[in-house]
């Protein structure tokens, strides 16, 4: 965003408010980066329900 402001370029300016939004809806809502094992897996801890294992 600083250098969009320093060169006075709206559209990065715009760009880097949205991802600035973008992460702080995504850490408020208690998600983080995906870890390679899959996107249940964050850098915050395991997202979403618990699945249940059946064994018959």
């Amino acid at each position: 965003m600083l250098v969009g402001r320093l060169v006075g370029n709206a559209t990065a300016i715009a760009v880097a408010l949205i991802w600035i939004a973008h992460i702080a809806i995504d850490r408020a809502l208690g998600y983080g980066l995906e870890l390679s094992t899959g996107f249940q897996d964050t850098h915050l801890g395991r997202i979403g329900r618990k699945r249940e294992t059946f064994s018959p």
